[in-house]
């Protein structure tokens, strides 16, 4: 079990913003029970059809009511990235949870160093996409957001790597 003060997210906290704190004040000392709120949502599945199908727009009359984004092409862009940015602030959170507590639980390779520093990588993003408010509902909000999630891409480039590391430093060892 792991804690705010362990991790060093206390940093992370202070990065993230006033909402992370207002909405967690009562949490911000002890990440993991936060980790553990969003883990026992359940992921959303979708399929590559759907994703596509919402990048294309096609799902738009579900979120919004108006005519006035069928009249503009600009607007029903902005309303697609808009729902787009709010289904995945949503969605990777738990999904971000869900690989915390995961690799929480795998005996043997939970202490190795590239395992925790995956992990560390996870609560950074995490707590990265708590930062953002839950409804993205501007444009200058959803730029905001695919900031983070650019970067989290980026910061996530070398996990594979550091699990096959861990991997075969185990493999090594018996």
């Amino acid at each position: 079990m792991w804690t705010l003060q362990r991790t060093g997210a206390r940093v992370g906290v202070a990065q993230v913003g006033v909402g992370f704190h207002r909405r967690f004040s009562s949490d911000i000392l002890d990440m993991a029970s936060v980790v553990r709120k969003h883990a026992l949502e359940p992921q959303t599945s979708t399929s590559l059809q759907t994703m596509m199908r919402t990048g294309r727009g096609e799902f738009l009359h579900k979120t919004y009511r108006d005519a006035a984004w069928k009249k503009d092409d600009k607007v029903a862009t902005e309303r697609v990235l808009m729902q787009v940015a709010g289904f995945l602030r949503h969605e990777l959170p738990i999904r971000l949870a869900h690989r915390i507590l995961d690799l929480e639980q795998v005996p043997l390779l939970r202490d190795a160093q590239s395992v925790q520093a995956v992990k560390d990588l996870y609560t950074t993003s995490f707590l990265d996409l708590l930062s953002v408010p839950q409804k993205v509902s501007s444009k200058r909000e959803e730029a905001a957001f695919a900031d983070i999630v650019e970067n989290i891409y980026e910061r996530h480039a070398g996990v594979l790597v550091q699990m096959v590391s861990a991997f075969l430093s185990f493999s090594f060892s018996i």
